[in-house]
């Protein structure tokens, strides 16, 4: 999969300003943090698409700002939590429309409003794969982009490395064939130094570790079907022509915790292990190579908005960073470019169907910068890394 963005920059320090899937993918298509445009959660009522398009980001989010200067647009795959392939249609930027619900026992396609439904269950009549179905549509967009002669943008979200792990049947065989993966704040011993929420998790057992150690394999097998349908897409790009006039970026809207702090599997807190993202960019005047620079989600609509020649309809709380992409980038010191950035996480009130929170952290906002990291709860407890001496945040200070 490194091989998609290959001969490109990759960022080291790129992080996402909520660590939630649905507030994190609208950040990336607005440019604003979460408290700007208001949706904070994924589940609640009134939350994820629904709040998405009541506030208006609709009708003014990059693909529109693409679309209303000539671009070709398509999205395939996930869209935001709360879209209903269903009753939904087509949201008002996009030319070209494969949005898709969550696969669990059947799934929704909505293509261009024609909307169909595939079984998950691979023993069923009419079974196909989902990360299958959405790389033969990501390929299609490119061949018809191109026959169009617009140019085009394709956001391509895939499903994995999400839970239910879609594990691909010819990759079954994989399970259990990645390195383990064991840092030092996995189960962390001794959590006095932690907030509340954090001290009362008890140690995990053996038998959750093995499970944290299986959804581990899974999720990474599971990545290889994505894998496989990178390279067809960049394969598609190189026959069309359009490689060499294309820039490709490679990331995701969250991390996620396995077992760090004592913590399950999850997301939602101001852990390096959630605010952190792969971020990798090749394309036309795209130094090789690898920078420090710290930059956010926020960072990608107004930085791909620059690249494409287009004005965004919106004062953004982001900025592009395309000036670190070509060669000379290294004289912008990265402490010029950002030197802190704030992060929010936003407990929602709706709690699972057992009466428990989805998500066991409190509402917190964090101030990250180079090598530090403050982090203050709506309880009033506060953690403090030195990331340069702690960078597994083993031992918050008081400060």
């Amino acid at each position: 999969m490194s091989s998609f963005a290959s001969g490109g920059t990759y960022f080291h320090n790129a992080f996402v300003t909520t660590t939630l899937c649905c507030p994190s993918r609208a950040s990336t298509l607005t440019g604003l943090y979460a408290h700007n445009h208001h949706i904070t959660q994924h589940i609640d009522p009134g939350t994820g698409y629904e709040q998405y398009d009541a506030e208006g980001y609709d009708e003014n989010d990059l693909p529109v700002w693409l679309r209303d200067s000539g671009y070709r647009t398509g999205l395939v795959g996930k869209y935001m939590n709360k879209y209903d392939a269903q009753n939904d249609g087509t949201p008002a930027g996009w030319t070209d429309w494969y949005g898709a619900d969550t696969p669990t026992t059947n799934w929704t396609l909505n293509e261009n409003g024609r909307v169909s439904t595939y079984p998950q269950d691979s023993a069923m009549p009419g079974y196909e794969p989902w990360e299958g179905v959405m790389g033969d549509k990501a390929v299609d967009f490119v061949g018809k982009a191109h026959a169009s002669g617009q140019p085009f943008f394709l956001w391509y979200g895939t499903h994995s490395p999400h839970s239910p792990e879609l594990v691909a049947p010819q990759d079954r065989n994989k399970v259990g064939t990645w390195q383990a993966y064991d840092p030092p704040g996995f189960n962390e011993q001794d959590v006095s130094d932690k907030p509340q929420w954090v001290k009362v998790q008890p140690l995990l057992t053996s038998t959750q570790q093995q499970t944290l150690g299986q959804k581990r394999q899974e999720r990474l097998t599971s990545m290889l079907a994505v894998s496989r349908n990178l390279a067809r897409l960049k394969n598609k790009l190189r026959e069309t022509g359009e490689l060499a006039n294309t820039y490709l970026i490679l990331t995701s809207d969250n991390g996620y915790h396995l077992g760090e702090h004592r913590l399950g599997a999850g997301k939602m807190t101001a852990y390096e292990e959630d605010m952190r993202v792969p971020l990798a960019i090749s394309g036309p005047g795209v130094a090789s190579g690898s920078v420090k620079h710290m930059v956010l989600n926020t960072d990608l609509a107004p930085t791909i908005a620059d690249l494409a020649g287009v004005a965004p309809g919106l004062v953004p709380d982001g900025r592009s960073f395309a000036p670190l992409l070509p060669e000379g980038r290294s004289g912008i010191a990265p402490d010029r470019f950002r030197r802190r950035f704030m992060e929010e996480n936003w407990q929602g009130p709706v709690p699972t169907p057992t009466g428990a929170k989805l998500f066991p952290a409190p509402t917190n906002f964090a101030v990250r910068g180079q090598s530090f990291i403050y982090d203050r709860y709506v309880t009033g407890e506060t953690e403090y890394y030195d990331l340069s001496r702690d960078p597994y945040e083993l031992a918050s200070k008081q400060i």
